[in-house]
């Protein structure tokens, strides 16, 4: 079974010194697989190149290929994982003088160097993925994932106040990724937005009482750093949600400490994260 693609990591100066995004407003064409993002980018120059786009991740990430052409820029490490239950592993940091996403440019940061791709190696994507976008670098803008459109939006500007509907607060989570406040059959639970999960609910092994429309079945969560054991099941509709999205009849991975909401959930809204004002709107086109 797939798992999150996130990878966290404790590095100085992640997010971006700069954006520049023309007329503060820019639209970039990704595509949609395995109910995940990916898109083209420039790496110093040097591309393209497909990264996933990775809400899941506190750090971005490239490829030993790519890292190789710029051994100069390479200094130190840091360990990295993909759950607070495994072990890590130590990573290179590599400086990234520009990432170039569409019109948008992300310049002047750290990230790490791993390889992602093995993770996708037993499923449809059939490209090779050299690295992750991921969270930090969208801090001073607002980040929109237009799943039905397979597009992403990139805006300065903030999301109108919190209606507890459709916009909802943000919570920064202890690695500063962000998450959403949820109901899990009538209890409170804060999901981290992970646009690189496949999955489409996981929540801690504590929720392993849910009401099952049948028996969940024990399965083995792949991750890039290690596996996890987790139980995997459907509920009735209602039973989870996210202020007035309702999942129907949704289907749950239980185990770890993980609590997500991924793209399997995402895939029929518009996502808007607005790190700026601590927003988070789901639209349907």
């Amino acid at each position: 079974m797939c798992a999150p693609s996130g990878l966290t990591g404790l590095i100085p100066n992640a997010a971006p010194a700069r954006v520049l995004l023309p007329n503060g407003d820019a639209e970039v064409s990704v595509s949609i697989a395995n109910d995940q993002i990916f898109g083209n980018v420039y790496v110093n120059g040097e591309g393209p190149y497909v990264f996933i786009l990775d809400t899941g991740a506190s750090q971005v990430s490239v490829s030993p290929r790519v890292a190789a052409l710029f051994p100069g820029s390479i200094s130190g490490t840091t360990t990295v994982t993909t759950d607070p239950t495994l072990d890590g592993t130590n990573a290179p940091l590599i400086h990234i003088d520009r990432l170039s996403f569409g019109s948008i440019s992300f310049e002047d940061f750290v990230a790490f160097v791993f390889d992602v791709d093995p993770t996708f190696t037993s499923t449809e994507i059939t490209f090779t993925v050299d690295g992750v976008i991921a969270l930090p670098l969208f801090q001073q803008v607002a980040l929109t994932l237009n799943y039905p459109e397979s597009k992403v939006r990139v805006q300065t500007g903030v999301l109108p106040e919190v209606d507890g509907c459709s916009v909802l607060p943000l919570y920064r989570s202890s690695t500063g990724l962000v998450e959403v406040p949820a109901t899990i059959n009538s209890r409170s639970q804060n999901l981290l937005i992970d646009s690189g999960s496949t999955t489409m609910l996981n929540v801690p092994a504590s929720f392993s009482d849910l009401p099952f429309i049948e028996p969940p079945r024990m399965d083995r969560i792949i991750t890039i750093t290690g596996t996890v054991d987790v139980l995997v099941g459907c509920v009735p509709s209602g039973t989870a949600s996210l202020g007035c999205v309702q999942f129907a009849d949704p289907c749950l991975v239980v185990g770890g400490e993980l609590a997500l909401i991924g793209g399997e959930a995402m895939l029929p809204y518009v996502v808007t994260i607005d790190q700026t004002s601590g927003r988070i709107r789901f639209q349907q086109p």
